[in-house]
């Protein structure tokens, strides 16, 4: 598998990760206090070209969750 591939595998976990993080904030059940996912991810945005992939995999991740609720409203859901 290239490495691009990984990478953007591994990035898209990364936004996953993120987004249920966001979504568990919005509940209300906010962490206290930083995992160590968090210091990893703050240490990794300082570098510019993984903060550019990081944002790109993000806006990637948003049109994943648009296609899948389209599908899912078209009756396209398995």
């Amino acid at each position: 598998m290239e490495l691009e591939v990984k990478q953007q595998r591994f990035l898209l976990g990364i936004v996953g990760l993120f987004w249920i993080e966001s979504v568990i904030a919005e509940e209300g059940s906010v962490m206290k206090q930083k995992t160590n996912f968090d210091i990893y991810l703050e240490d990794q945005l300082k570098d510019p070209d993984f903060a550019a992939r990081f944002k790109k995999a993000g806006e990637a991740w948003d049109v994943a969750l648009q296609l899948a609720a389209l599908r899912k409203d078209s009756g396209f859901w398995f």
